[in-house]
């Protein structure tokens, strides 16, 4: 089984805490679609900065893979990142590593070893 390992800053105001690491709460049989959902939240990743930039506000279209569309509480595209669940659908994830004080470092393939 497989997962991917965040790896993001994170604090407040007086403090950071950079290599922060946690992992998404999905796991996946088949490596190549674990991969492709990493490269859609470093894809989701980049559109957030772009659309949270000063003076640009550059918004996704919306027809993106990752994209969650709207729901009951508003706008959900900038801290939820759709992906490949391995069995033919999609799955949404929280997008921890995106917030005021969050920046994502790096997205890592990583082999499960838990026991269920």
């Amino acid at each position: 089984m497989f997962t991917l390992k965040i790896t993001y800053s994170t604090g407040d105001s007086f403090t950071t805490h950079e290599g922060v690491v946690d992992y998404v709460g999905h796991v996946w049989k088949d490596p190549e679609v674990a991969k492709k959902a990493g490269r859609l939240i470093k894809e989701h990743y980049r559109a957030y900065c772009d659309a949270n930039k000063w003076g640009t506000k550059k918004k996704p279209t919306g027809k993106e893979l990752w994209y969650v569309k709207k729901g009951p509480g508003g706008e959900y595209w900038q801290y939820s990142v759709r992906v490949p669940d391995g069995k033919g659908g999609f799955v949404n994830l929280h997008a921890f590593w995106c917030g005021y004080f969050e920046s994502l470092e790096d997205v890592e393939l990583h082999i499960d070893t838990s026991i269920d």
